[in-house]
């Protein structure tokens, strides 16, 4: 797994929300849609905060 594959992992597991990561991605589950938004930008965050940049979240 990548250094920011884990990174975001990390950032997901810390809002609290149920996660539940596989080989092709990461399920989470929220009460709300801005729950999951909200998530999912943190994670972003961290990883362009590590050096990930935007081309990183890019499939190749």
């Amino acid at each position: 797994m990548s250094r920011f594959v884990r990174l975001a992992i990390d950032e997901l597991k810390k809002t609290g929300l149920k996660t539940v990561s596989g080989p092709m991605g990461t399920s989470v589950e929220a009460a709300s849609l801005n729950e999951i938004l909200n998530a999912a930008k943190a994670a972003h965050e961290a990883v362009v905060r590590a050096g990930g940049g935007e081309s990183s979240l890019r499939s190749r």
